[in-house]
Order: structure tokens, then sequence, then C-alpha cells
């Protein structure tokens, strides 16, 4: 039997684990920074005050719709575009891996713009 897992801020936060630097790190105050972005980011998504969805973010970043009874595999990962890696502003995503990379942006505004163009205009948006 099929049961559907309410996404909420909460339960994506659990979804999607962070792969941050070693403490101390140059990225890793980065990383940290980035993380509240996107908890915050998650809470928008969750009370409807973004035009992307947590389903949209499920989509995104690993072509489900809903988590699975069993969860997902493998096991979702948030992980950040440094600029010495490529950067880019928009995230982009891995659906094979489960993989999220986020952008990295001074502010919380400019994050979530840049998430909100780049998940709804992504190629193949919302076949999942």
């Amino acid at each position: 039997m099929f049961t559907n897992i309410k996404l909420t801020a909460i339960s994506m936060e659990d979804i999607f684990r962070p792969c941050v630097s070693p403490t101390g790190s140059n990225r890793r105050t980065v990383e940290d920074r980035l993380v509240g972005y996107w908890r915050d980011f998650l809470q928008d998504a969750g009370e409807g005050a973004t035009v992307v969805t947590l389903e949209h973010l499920l989509i995104f970043a690993t072509g489900k719709n809903r988590v699975p009874p069993l969860g997902l595999s493998p096991s979702p990962v948030l992980s950040f575009l440094h600029e010495e890696e490529g950067g880019g502003k928009f995230p982009i995503a891995n659906t094979c891996g489960n993989e999220l990379k986020i952008p990295i942006h001074p502010s919380f505004e400019m994050f979530k713009e840049n998430m909100e163009f780049g998940i709804l205009n992504a190629p193949n948006f919302g076949r999942a």
C-alpha cells in the first residue's frame, strides 16, 4: 500500500542533508550562511510565500513528485556551488544522484529570486 508522506519545511530539511566543508574553514562559514537561506526558503515554500512549492523542489532535485514509502535512494544531498568550482547563480540538480547544488549569494533575497527562477525555468521541469 502506498502512503503519501506530506512535505513540510521540516521534512524537506530532513530529506536533504547538507554536505559541508570542515568546521573552521572559510568555505564552511559561507555554507553555514547558505544553509540558513535554504531553511528560510523551505519555510517560505511551505507557507506559500514563494512561487516555488516544496513539491517543485522535490521534483527539481529528485525527479519525483513525492517521497516513496521506503524513502529516496540514494539519500538526497544538499551541496554548494562555490565560485572556485564554477559557481553559478542558479541551482543545479542531479536527479540520478539526488543531489541539489545551491548557489551562493550575499543576501537571502538574491538567493530566493535565483532559486525560484532556476527551478521554474529548468528544462523538462514538472515532468515527474
